[in-house]
């Protein structure tokens, strides 16, 4: 898959969040892209956030992706503010990106405090989609501690904790064994980088 046949993937969805997408050019290991809001939707910088997070999956080679020229729409209305509060009326763009098998958050590199804020947006973002949940990562301090923290803040919101290993839990949602078969616990990860799911006031 070549840098163009990303952005041409992600169009539909990015549409259905309000924002019309085109791939400009690939700059080194920088992807630019140009944006145009042609309706009411999430804040941009978490979908570019997203484009960049599906970018590194699929294109390792690539960092980032820079947002090079945006056109903000005429009269369109757009949430108030970039923050997950406003974000979560709507689809999230990360639910709709083609994503099969159990969704885990990877923490790796982020300190404490992103770590506990990429973890309240993803769980809010995956809790009703899947039954069952990860959290990878974790063999760093910080991510760790963070993952104990919110495990235990948010204790009553999910069914139980399971340690895969060192670096690796599960986080069962569903309160229906018949969903927590052995089928759905061998089906594939999709892993996301936890920054996809911090704003620009997060960090």
């Amino acid at each position: 898959m070549t840098a163009p046949d990303i952005i041409k993937k992600l169009q539909p969805k990015l549409l259905e969040e309000g924002l019309e997408v085109d791939f400009i050019d690939l700059q080194g290991s920088v992807v630019n892209i140009r944006a145009k809001r042609v309706a009411p939707g999430v804040p941009v910088a978490f979908l570019v956030k997203a484009i960049a997070g599906t970018y590194r999956r699929y294109m390792p080679e690539v960092e980032d992706v820079c947002l090079a020229e945006y056109d903000p729409g005429e009269s369109i209305g757009t949430a108030p503010s970039e923050t997950f509060e406003p974000l979560f009326k709507h689809t999230p763009v990360a639910a709709g990106l083609g994503v099969k098998g159990t969704p885990v958050i990877d923490l790796a590199g982020l300190d404490r405090r992103l770590s506990i804020r990429a973890l309240e947006n993803f769980f809010r973002v995956w809790k009703e989609k899947s039954p069952l949940l990860g959290i990878s990562g974790l063999h760093e301090d910080a991510p760790q501690r963070a993952a104990a923290k919110w495990a235990a803040v948010y204790r009553d919101e999910y069914r139980e904790r399971e340690i895969v290993s060192g670096s690796r839990w599960n986080i069962v949602m569903s309160n229906d064994d018949s969903e927590l078969s052995a089928a759905l616990r061998a089906q594939p990860e999709e892993s996301m980088p936890g920054r996809v799911f911090l704003t620009d006031e997060d960090v």
